[in-house]
């Protein structure tokens, strides 16, 4: 089989391009970037699509939205191929719910899709596995010689020991017996030895066994101290519940007190409102004599002491004749009382001696009193004519003309008499006083009204309940202190049943005894499982290991032949024998010393030569004798002289095989004209 045509029609960052292959040695050049990598893509997604392998649905690989284009809707191509001499044309549409896949034969136009084989997972054919006779990724590893990645040498063995299998296989499926192995030994890992109680998973086990006893005992222990503490916590709930009830009735009683200190609060507002208001009636009545005049007061308060003095002295005598001597008032007196004792005296002595005992004292006093008034009534004749004598007639004027006075002065102030002008005064001054305690008492009731916030004041005592009769109130910083100690209490049992609570919680997670039981007989059984695990993936190791030195067996002489020709062609006989042990590690025999050297004392670049004599001599081995070669970039550490004889290696071997070459250094473009290669140039 080889390729002829490609036709990119939109692919990656091509765009209605197509190129012709020989059948020979053919070389795609071009910088990095020019699309070396795409074509490549192309030609794989081409034979293979763009599916992920090993699942049970179809996925994509990231290589189906890596070379998508952007700036096209379509996403489709052509490649053209010969098979025993008749020409093909593969075309594929890449549009995921659009996809197709057809094969036509160009000397008839003839439809053959449906003679290639239909894959159910990827719902379409796959025309590579029947062209190459092997799968997308075995196409891949080894139709395809790459530049070797980097990879640590000690896992070069397990690479050869991979290829091996797959030469086994005939590459009907991509066998790898590192991964095998690597997921055997993760798994024996996993499981473990039990001798190895910390790390291994079955000695783990092991000691978890053991433990389990002692969580019995400690379960038993838990339990006790369990219901103890549920006794404590059901002992403090029931205490604050007689708190909190206490509580309320505290909360009660300072709402009392609080309507009580509301209620007196009221009442000095109301009180100072009343007074304001008496104030206010008794203003209007003493408004009216606010003009009144009283500059003659102080005049007429002299005139009035004057006179009223004058007066007293006419009156004097008038007063001594009007008011008895207080001398002949108590001497009648004393007559009464000495026969009252005597009438006493007398009847409890006898009747008759006291009824006529008492009539002789009451005549004795009869006649002490008027001789006592007629004395008495002399002496204040007597009196008052000494007082006619003293006073003269100017006094007598002068008490008329100050009379005079007095009486003109009362009715320049519109007043009848004296009574009436002093009663305006003392209203005049009262109405001073008034509005003096009006102004105080204003500026005290505002004071009072913000101080008690007197407009949500009858608001608060209508929230508040009314205070029962027979309660004895009491204060309310008493109150306040029961509140504070209440709440008190309540906090330390509430910290304290949290405490419990965390304690029986914790005690809770615990497992119950028949827990504990079933978990150890379920342990038991995960062990012997283990036990029996480990056995099978001990076997399985020694299985596989055996089955791959069989295989080594069956084609380490073909290959290895063919790999120590090649390597002793490239090396110029340094390296003619190359042997592989039974643990698949390459050893190279050099040259006529016969000293056998290691694949990993050598230079990197002579293994890269050991990697690509692997895979030239696989590609031999495997599929269809003319199945093409894909190289990309593999000579990248190669001297000028293995260059040389690598390029006249493909040389011969493009005569059997379409060899497709692809590079980015000019150098390998001018040894090839050098050799006189005359490759199939392809520029990108």
């Amino acid at each position: 089989m080889k390729i002829t045509r490609l036709d990119m029609q939109s692919f990656g960052k091509f765009h209605q391009n197509h190129w012709d292959f020989s059948s020979g040695f053919n070389c795609v050049f071009g910088p990095n970037e020019a699309g070396k990598s795409t074509v490549q893509g192309f030609l794989q997604g081409m034979f293979y699509g763009f599916y992920n392998p090993y699942t049970k649905t179809k996925r994509y690989t990231p290589s189906y939205d890596r070379f998508r284009p952007w700036d096209h809707q379509e996403y489709r191509g052509s490649v053209q191929y010969e098979v025993q001499g008749d020409a093909y044309r593969l075309n594929r549409n890449f549009i995921k719910g659009d996809e197709s896949v057809s094969v036509v034969r160009l000397s008839d136009g003839e439809e053959i899709t449906d003679q290639f084989p239909y894959n159910g997972t990827y719902r379409t054919i796959v025309p590579g596995e029947a062209l190459f006779k092997m799968s997308g990724l075995m196409f891949q590893n080894t139709v395809y010689i790459q530049q070797r990645l980097v990879k640590p040498e000690d896992d070069f063995a397990s690479e050869v020991r991979d290829n091996f299998v797959s030469i086994a296989q005939d590459f009907s499926e991509d066998v790898s017996v590192k991964n095998a192995m690597a997921h055997l030994q993760d798994q024996l890992e996993k499981v473990g030895s039990p001798n190895r109680q910390k790390t291994s998973v079955l000695g783990k086990l092991v000691a978890e066994l053991s433990n389990l006893e002692d969580e019995r005992l400690a379960l038993l222990r838990s339990h006790a101290e369990m219901r103890d503490w549920f006794v404590i916590r059901r002992k403090l709930e029931e205490m604050n519940r007689d708190l909190d009830q206490v509580f309320r009735q505290l909360e009660i009683e300072e709402e009392y007190c609080k309507r009580a200190a509301l209620e007196k609060d009221l009442a000095e507002l109301e009180e100072t409102k009343e007074r304001i208001q008496q104030l206010e009636i008794e203003h209007e009545k003493v408004a009216q004599y606010r003009d009144f005049d009283d500059s003659q007061s102080e005049e007429i308060m002299e005139l009035e002491s004057q006179i009223r003095y004058l007066k007293d002295r006419m009156r004097g005598g008038q007063l001594q004749e009007e008011e008895p001597d207080a001398e002949w008032v108590r001497w009648p007196l004393l007559p009464g009382i000495i026969s009252l004792i005597a009438v006493l005296f007398f009847y409890f002595s006898s009747f008759s001696i006291g009824v006529y005992g008492s009539l002789g004292v009451f005549i004795a006093s009869i006649l002490i009193f008027v001789w006592t008034n007629l004395s008495q009534r002399q002496s204040v004749k007597k009196a008052s004519d000494n007082v006619d004598s003293f006073l003269s007639i100017a006094d007598r004027r002068d008490y008329e003309r100050m009379l005079a006075r007095l009486y003109a002065h009362c009715q320049k102030a519109n007043c009848a008499q004296l009574q009436e002008y002093k009663a305006r005064v003392a209203d005049k001054a009262r109405l001073v006083e008034i509005e003096r305690d009006l102004s105080h008492l204003d500026e005290v009731f505002e004071v009072q009204w913000k101080e008690k916030n007197g407009n949500l004041l009858e608001e608060e005592l209508r929230r508040l309940p009314e205070i029962p009769m027979d309660l004895n109130l009491r204060s309310s910083l008493i109150i306040a202190e029961e509140c504070k100690t209440n709440r008190q209490q309540r906090k330390e049992n509430e910290l304290e049943i949290e405490w419990l609570k965390g304690m029986i919680a914790s005690k809770e997670e615990d497992r119950s005894l028949a827990h504990v039981e079933e978990e150890l007989e379920v342990l038991r059984e995960q062990a012997e499982r283990l036990h029996l695990k480990r056995k099978g993936l001990l076997a399985a190791i020694d299985g596989l290991e055996r089955i791959a030195g069989e295989v080594q067996e069956q084609f380490s002489p073909e290959l290895t032949t063919n790999m120590g020709e090649t390597l002793g062609f490239l090396t110029n006989g340094k390296y003619q024998e190359v042997r592989i042990g039974r643990d698949f590690e390459i050893r190279l025999v050099e040259g006529d010393l016969e000293r056998v050297v290691p694949v990993d004392e050598v230079s990197a670049a002579t293994i890269e030569l050991v990697y690509f004599a692997l895979r030239l001599s696989i590609h031999s081995l495997s599929g269809d004798a003319k199945t093409p070669l894909f190289l990309d970039e593999p000579f990248s550490q190669f001297d000028r002289e293995r260059h040389v004889q690598a390029l006249r290696l493909l040389s011969e071997y493009a005569k059997h095989k379409q060899v497709i070459f692809f590079t980015s250094q000019e150098h390998e473009l001018d040894l090839m004209h050098e050799l006189d290669m005359n490759p199939h140039l392809i520029q990108l």
